[in-house]
Formats: C-alpha cells, sequence, structure tokens
C-alpha cells in the first residue's frame, strides 16, 4: 500500500515521491533486514506486519514497490547492512538509469521509425543470457513492434528488473 501514513509524513516530498534511499536507511538502523542464505535477506516492512525477501544476487525484491518503481527500500536497506552506505547508493543510481532508459526505450517503441505513426507490440520475449551492468546481472527483453501505417517491424532491447517469482 503506498499511501501508509509513516511514508506520507517521513520519507516523501510534496509530490509524495518516496525517498528510498532516507527510507532505507531508517529500515536498516532498526534492524529490520535478516540475512536468510548467502545472497538473500528478509526484511520486515514498516508499514505491515509482513517480510520481503531480498535477492541480492539477482538485485531484486518481491514488494509491490520494486514491481512497479524497479527500486524499493527494502532492497536498498538490505545492500546498507550486508555492503554498506557507498555499495547501497551505486545500486539505487544503477536501477533508477535502467528504468530511465527502459522507459525511453518503451515510449520510442510506440512510434515507427520511418513513418512515425503508432505502433502494436507483436512479442515481449526474454533474453535467455542476462546482462552485466555495474557487477549486477539484469534481465533482457527484444521488444518487437510492427507499424500500424507502413507495416515495419522494429526490434528493441529492453533491460528490465521484474519481480522475483517465490
Amino acid at each position: 500500500m503506498l499511501g501508509g501514513s509513516w511514508r506520507s509524513r517521513e520519507f516523501t516530498d510534496g509530490w509524495r515521491h518516496v525517498d528510498v534511499f532516507r527510507s532505507a536507511q531508517a529500515i536498516a538502523a532498526e534492524g529490520l533486514v535478516r540475512r536468510v542464505s548467502e545472497t538473500v535477506c528478509e526484511v520486515k516492512s514498516r508499514s505491515r506486519q509482513n517480510y520481503h525477501d531480498v535477492d541480492l544476487a539477482s538485485v531484486t525484491c518481491d514488494c509491490e514497490a520494486f514491481t512497479y518503481r524497479g527500486n524499493c527500500a527494502h532492497l536498498v536497506a538490505a545492500e546498507i547492512v550486508e555492503n554498506g552506505e557507498e555499495t547501497a547508493r551505486a545500486v539505487c543510481e544503477m536501477l533508477r538509469r535502467v528504468k530511465a532508459n527502459r522507459d525511453a526505450a518503451v515510449e520510442a517503441s510506440k512510434t515507427c521509425a520511418k513513418c512515425g505513426r503508432p505502433t502494436r507490440l507483436i512479442q515481449l520475449a526474454k533474453l535467455q543470457i542476462p546482462v552485466l551492468v555495474a557487477n549486477r546481472f539484469l534481465e533482457a527483453y527484444r521488444l518487437t513492434t510492427r507499424c500500424e501505417t507502413c507495416g515495419q517491424v522494429s526490434d528493441t532491447e529492453i533491460l528490465t528488473k521484474r519481480r522475483q517469482s517465490r
């Protein structure tokens, strides 16, 4: 739930954008991160009574915020506890860039490069080999579109993070 009372007061700006890093610092300081295996941490939610699984090797979290924004305080808090604030800031920045690049690629694929008219999605396929970015492996997808006017078919590769499967 993105409208939790602690979130609206402590870690958001006037537009209700969450400051993920400050929220993560609070989670780490409260001791809500617990390592469960070599690369997996369990992070207690501050707004609910549940836990989220964070996989530091694949840079994923099973929470809604990670699914929709591609970043979350649980992941960053686990990075802070396990690898320090400097590494956590680098991971935060890498995920921000991946999301910005993905959003730009998706937006560009909506119009035909040849005639500028709208395109239609034909296929979205996950590529088998992950891509190494900033010492982390990210999933890559191929987005295939076809122009509704001239029929031009275009492929775009997109780096992204997806919600980890349970």
